[in-house]
């Protein structure tokens, strides 16, 4: 379970260390931006992919969800099992 940072998509970047690192029944539990779900961004295109491919499950967070935390950007919960 992961809660990387957004800044220059290195939420991508965590995201993508973790997996490899996940053994044969493994779950990645990660929030991240939302930002490469709409970027027409080389980097954030291959990874809507990759998440196609691992059959990842991707829920929206709610607007403000974290605003007690003292954000207010918009996020989502990506899943990988492997």
């Amino acid at each position: 379970i992961a809660n990387p940072p957004f800044a220059k998509n290195q939420d991508i970047d965590h995201i993508l260390r973790m997996c490899e690192r996940l053994r044969p029944g493994g779950r990645l539990v990660s929030i991240a931006s939302l930002h490469w779900s709409f970027s027409k961004n080389r980097k954030e295109t291959k990874f809507r992919d990759f998440l196609k491919d691992m059959d990842a499950t991707v829920y929206q967070t709610k607007s403000g969800a974290f605003q007690t935390s003292g954000t207010m950007v918009s996020s989502s919960i990506i899943v990988i099992n492997i």
